[in-house]
C-alpha cells in the first residue's frame, strides 16, 4: 500500500476520512449529494434546485461509468482514469454540495 495522505471531509456534520484516491473522493461526493437530498426532501422536483439535483445525479452516474470504463488497466478496474475536463466537473459538484 502506498503512503497516501489521509484527507478529511465534513459531510453533513460527519467527518469522513479517506486516502485521497479519486474513487474515494467520488464516494464522498455521492454521500454529500445524498445528504443534500435528505435535507431538501420537501423541495418540489420541478423547482430549480430539484431539477439541478436531478441533473447532477445523472451526471454523477455518467462520470462514474466513464471513470470505470476508461480505467488504464483493464484487468484492474479499481484504478480509475480521470481526464482534466471531468475532474473540473467533479470539482464543480464538490463546490455545489459544499464539501469541505
Amino acid at each position: 500500500m502506498g503512503s497516501k495522505n489521509k484527507v478529511k471531509y465534513n459531510v453533513g456534520g460527519v467527518i469522513v476520512e479517506t486516502d485521497g484516491s479519486y474513487e474515494n473522493k467520488f464516494r464522498v461526493l455521492r454521500m454529500a449529494m445524498d445528504n443534500w437530498s435528505k435535507k431538501n426532501r420537501n423541495l418540489p422536483i420541478d423547482s430549480p434546485e430539484g431539477r439541478q439535483y436531478g441533473k447532477d445525479v445523472d451526471r454523477y452516474n455518467k462520470l462514474k461509468e466513464l471513470f470505470k470504463y476508461y480505467a488504464p488497466n483493464f484487468l484492474n478496474k479499481s484504478k480509475w482514469f480521470i481526464k482534466k475536463k471531468h475532474m473540473i466537473e467533479v470539482n464543480e459538484l464538490y463546490k455545489r454540495y459544499n464539501i469541505n
